[in-house]
């Protein structure tokens, strides 16, 4: 017998509203304005400003940057899970 695949449903515009929502606690978490962190990925401020509004989903490549130089899982970014989170993300989140 066949196993059926789940099917996950699930609306474009609340996803990229999410990663953005996650991507500001972790920026917050790290203790970052926004502008100060814009200048340590080399990203404009507008443009990382839309992905935190959830105008638009972040760039892969700067997920990646987030992920290698600040312990932030990308797949906490994208899909909001919480294993391996840095303690300080991790109290951020949960206190």
């Amino acid at each position: 017998m066949k196993k059926e695949k789940k099917v996950i449903n699930f609306d474009e515009k609340d996803y990229v509203e999410a990663a953005g929502k996650r991507l500001r606690q972790a920026r917050l978490a790290l203790g970052f304005s926004q502008k100060d962190f814009c200048q340590i990925l080399d990203v404009k401020t507008s443009i990382y400003s839309g992905w935190e509004n959830g105008n638009y989903l972040i760039d892969p490549f700067i997920a990646t940057k987030i992920s290698i130089d600040f312990s932030i899982p990308m797949d906490f970014i994208y899909s909001g899970k919480k294993d391996n989170l840095p303690d300080k993300l991790r109290k951020y989140l949960f206190s």
